[in-house]
């Protein structure tokens, strides 16, 4: 934030990739706790998600001392989007705002999402970033949306809207079905599948919550 002279009210989104902690890694420290954590890319990504809610003040130091990760998923910031991978030791922060004065033809936005199925504030958000919707409720002008980042999950217990699903019962990873639910859901509303989309929720939203972001050119219907 800092380097982009951003103050925490100014950013959208934060985007964070972070290691994952490997098991000879793990097994070199003799911590049972810690071994146990070994290889967790959800622990991971929730760890990361709980420092950006720290950086930006959504959650105060003594908070993220007493959550457990993974568990305690009510703690959560509301502007992360981590993502992790043995790839990579250290964590890579990408901050994007709006900071007053900057100029520029663009402009970030972001959003919650209520569920995996949640269109109503998906088409919020894009109207919000000045995108007209058709009289069949997609976007009218998808070329204005330069880029749309989401990242949706599914509740510990599996259910979506009180339905039962197969999330965490079948052979595919959690994931892969979250990203396929995703990219349908939004890429009807667009009408193009150039939509980054990623799976896995762990303090980045409420439990079975999700995150919508995308950055807009200006200038649209309603003046912005």
């Amino acid at each position: 934030m800092a380097e982009a002279g951003l103050a925490p009210d100014q950013v959208a989104l934060v985007l964070v990739k972070s290691p994952i902690l490997s098991h000879r890694d793990a097994a070199a420290t003799g911590d049972p706790a810690v071994i146990a954590r070994a290889g967790s890319s959800g622990q991971s990504r929730g760890a990361a998600a709980l420092g950006v809610a720290l950086a930006l003040g959504e959650l105060a130091d003594k908070e993220i001392e007493d959550t457990r990760i993974g568990v305690d998923l009510h703690r959560h910031s509301g502007r992360a989007m981590s993502f992790s991978g043995t790839e990579v030791e250290v964590g890579e922060v990408l901050v994007l705002g709006n900071r007053r004065g900057a100029g520029g033809s663009t402009r970030v936005f972001s959003g919650p999402m209520a569920d995996i199925l949640d269109a109503r504030s998906l088409k919020a958000l894009f109207r919000t970033a000045g995108c007209a919707l058709d009289e069949a409720g997609e976007i009218a002008a998808p070329e204005r949306l330069r880029a749309v980042f989401v990242k949706v999950g599914v509740a510990p217990h599996g259910r979506v809207r009180g339905d039962r699903t197969t999330v965490f019962h079948s052979d595919l990873d959690p994931d892969k079905h979250m990203r396929a639910t995703a990219s349908g859901l939004i890429g009807g509303i667009l009408g193009t599948g150039r939509v980054f989309v990623s799976g896995g929720t762990e303090h980045q939203a409420p439990p079975g919550g999700g995150l919508c972001a995308c950055i807009a050119e200006a200038g649209g219907p309603d003046g912005r």
